[in-house]
């Protein structure tokens, strides 16, 4: 993961004046139960509350791809701000694969097709 963050501050420090850059980190989660299920966005509260992570949450939401847990956390390497300077930072758990239903959705093209355009509408501010 931190990889990804080195590469987010190169990135980040080559970027031209008034250049928009997000950071999106793409995961999938495991559970300790299998009726935990969906997916949930992350981001490190030492930066406050992203407006990006609330729009990522919210379309995700309401297209039924998160599950109602948001996290809010200290140590989550790519979205450390000592090592990832991109203010706009978030982490997606796309889905929780330990959930069976969570796991067949997934492993949908359709699935895959609707997250990645809820995606780009959450970043680029659009309806999906």
């Amino acid at each position: 993961l931190y990889r990804r963050a080195d590469l987010a501050s190169r990135v980040w420090s080559s970027r031209r004046p008034g250049e928009r850059v997000v950071f999106v980190s793409l995961h999938f989660d495991a559970a300790p139960s299998s009726r935990v299920r969906g997916g949930f966005v992350c981001w490190d509260r030492r930066g406050g509350f992203p407006a990006l992570a609330g729009e990522v949450a919210r379309w995700m939401g309401a297209c039924g791809l998160a599950g109602p847990r948001p996290l809010s956390a200290r140590e989550l390497g790519v979205l450390n701000p000592e090592r990832n300077p991109v203010p706009e930072r978030v982490l997606v758990e796309m889905a929780t694969l330990t959930s069976s239903r969570d796991r067949r959705e997934a492993s949908t093209a359709a699935w895959r097709w609707r997250a990645s355009r809820v995606l780009a509408a959450a970043i680029a501010g659009r309806r999906p």
